[in-house]
């Protein structure tokens, strides 16, 4: 057997145990491995690595966060949308210190549908993912923003920012298209807040 199969062995029998620190250890120890020769391993075990790996998410996702342990791998492998989700509903399990580190996770990813999905956690740095969102040039993600939150988003400012984006030239005539498309949605939310709330303004 050689020390692929030894470390994927480990992570078979280990979920067979079913107990958590044993489950989430092993996954350690077999990324650790993975990791130290990637590319031969992508292209040789590139379909267990993803069995691994989408069997684990699925076990996050069943209340197992709080058993994660302190891993660069298994964090940094974890896919931000399922770790978002696991955060949103496991975060009264986990300490403080530990949602932070998970969030900084999500934050610093491109993955901006991880970020929305992360802000709806009480515990989450709503103001901080909010920044980050309009600090990007992705309008299709903010208009799900100010959709998911018409309540709390600074509508204002995405309006401001999108309305920027729609005149921008650039040689793409389908996203400037989108892109004013966005824009006038979220220009309706504005419209339909003053409406709503006469002592807000523009």
């Amino acid at each position: 057997m050689d020390n692929y199969e030894f470390y994927l062995s480990k992570v078979e029998v280990a979920f067979k145990t079913s107990n958590p620190n044993v489950i989430c250890e092993n996954i350690a120890e077999y990324l650790n491995f993975w990791n130290k020769d990637n590319l031969t391993n992508l292209f040789y075990n590139k379909k267990e690595h993803q069995y691994i790996i989408d069997k684990f998410e699925k076990y996050i996702l069943q209340g197992n966060l709080k058993y994660i342990v302190d891993s660069k791998e298994i964090i940094e492998e974890i896919s931000p949308k399922i770790l978002a989700t696991a955060l949103v509903e496991q975060c009264d399990q986990i300490s403080e210190e530990r949602f932070l580190q998970f969030q900084k996770r999500i934050i610093n990813n491109d993955d901006y549908e991880s970020k929305i999905i992360l802000a709806k956690s009480s515990k989450a740095d709503f103001d901080l993912i909010e920044e980050t969102i309009l600090k990007s040039k992705n309008t299709e993600y903010m208009l799900a923003f100010v959709k998911t939150f018409p309540n709390k988003a600074d509508i204002e400012r995405f309006c401001t920012k999108m309305e920027s984006l729609a005149k921008h030239t650039i040689n793409n005539p389908q996203m400037k298209q989108q892109r004013r498309n966005d824009f006038l949605q979220v220009k309706k939310c504005l419209e339909d807040k003053r409406r709503e709330t006469p002592t807000f303004r523009m």
